[in-house]
C-alpha cells in the first residue's frame, strides 16, 4: 500500500462563483441561542469526543 490518496485543490475565494453567497451575521459571535444549537449539533458529535 504505497499509493497516496488524491487531494483535491483549494477552493479560491477569491472566484465569487466558488462561495455559497449566504451571509455570515453577528448574530454568529453573541446569540446565545446559535452557541446552544453549535455546541449540540457540532462540539458534542460523536467525532469529537474522541
Amino acid at each position: 500500500m504505497t499509493e497516496l490518496a488524491a487531494v483535491p485543490p483549494a477552493i479560491s475565494g477569491r472566484d465569487s462563483a466558488n462561495l455559497r453567497g449566504d451571509a455570515i451575521t453577528g448574530d454568529r459571535y453573541y446569540s446565545q441561542d446559535f452557541a446552544q444549537k453549535e455546541w449540540d449539533h457540532m462540539w458534542t458529535a460523536p467525532s469529537c469526543k474522541g
